[in-house]
């Protein structure tokens, strides 16, 4: 079995130290991305991926 040395911060630290260290992330419309459509295809990895929405505003990703 391996052991991590690990140290656990208190709440206050940790939430600091991740919104420190962490770029903000880029926001994308959604509507941007259908461009008008219910479903688009995301390429990945040369892999196709699904985005869809549904007829209740879920979002659904499939491979």
């Amino acid at each position: 079995m391996v052991r991590a040395n690990l140290r656990i911060l208190p709440l206050a630290d940790a939430a600091t130290i991740e919104t420190a260290a962490a770029p903000p992330l880029r926001r994308l419309e959604l509507r941007d991305l259908l461009k008008g459509e219910r479903e688009a295809i995301i390429l990945h990895d040369g892999q196709e991926y699904r985005l869809r929405l549904t007829a209740n505003h879920k979002l659904i990703l499939t491979k």
